[in-house]
């Protein structure tokens, strides 16, 4: 993706904590500033505990988990923020400090907030400022998917079974229920997805697939019908 923000500064940053992640990184900012207080022994916690800050005023103090989203709110105007990367301790409270870092929350060349760029443990995954709004490599997308009577008697609905690469293959339909389903019914399941994006531009996409049986409620007699696509996003 590696979308820049540019105008005014950043109102809130988007970020997922990475384990094993030094202080080195991939990241432009002229001044950015980073320090590893970290032991072997404590490296790669898969939980952390997270405070973003500039002197009194905090965007955000909490415990993060490796792979969650999560989101900090810049105030006051402010141009940069101190971010601290501590261990839990066992009440699960702000432990010894891991890692300490200094960047610009400004959107302008030699403070770049780029997509993907990494700031020590933390990855970039998102912005908003009042020039662009939000910007973000994931998107929450509602899946529907649909099945249709289409012939002249009556069915019981019997099994809907959706199957996607994200989530595998799951039922739509409570273990013991079926639908009555009279000629022309449609019958509609939704689900929201949380996508990342930047996993597939240009790549194979994400497939979904719907596999139905019904059963006709006069004679018994089964029926069955299955359907597949593929979500893909080509960079422009």
């Amino acid at each position: 993706m590696g979308e820049q923000c540019i105008g005014g500064n950043a109102q809130e940053l988007r970020f997922i904590y990475a384990a094993n992640s030094f202080c080195t990184g991939n990241n432009t900012q002229v001044n950015f500033l980073c320090v590893d207080e970290i032991t072997t022994d404590q490296f790669g916690s898969s939980s952390v505990y997270v405070k973003a800050f500039l002197e009194d005023s905090i965007f955000y103090e909490g415990i993060v988990n490796e792979g969650n989203v999560f989101s900090i709110f810049v105030t006051d105007d402010s141009n940069s923020m101190d971010v601290e990367i501590r261990a839990l301790t066992d009440n699960f409270d702000a432990g010894p400090l891991l890692q300490m870092m200094t960047m610009s929350v400004q959107c302008r060349e030699k403070d770049a907030l780029t997509l993907l760029d990494t700031f020590g443990g933390l990855q970039l995954v998102g912005f908003r400022n009042e020039d662009e709004g939000l910007k973000s490599i994931y998107i929450d997308l509602t899946i529907q998917y649909a099945t249709t009577n289409m012939g002249s008697r009556n069915l019981f609905l019997t099994s809907a079974f959706k199957t996607t690469s994200m989530t595998g293959k799951q039922s739509l339909l409570p273990k013991t229920e079926s639908i009555l389903s009279l000629p022309g019914d449609t019958e509609t399941f939704s689900e929201l997805l949380t996508v990342n994006l930047a996993a597939i531009v240009g790549g194979l996409g994400l497939d979904f697939s719907l596999r139905v049986q019904g059963e006709d409620t006069a004679t018994g007699d089964e029926c069955e019908d299955s359907d597949s696509y593929t979500l893909k996003i080509v960079e422009a």
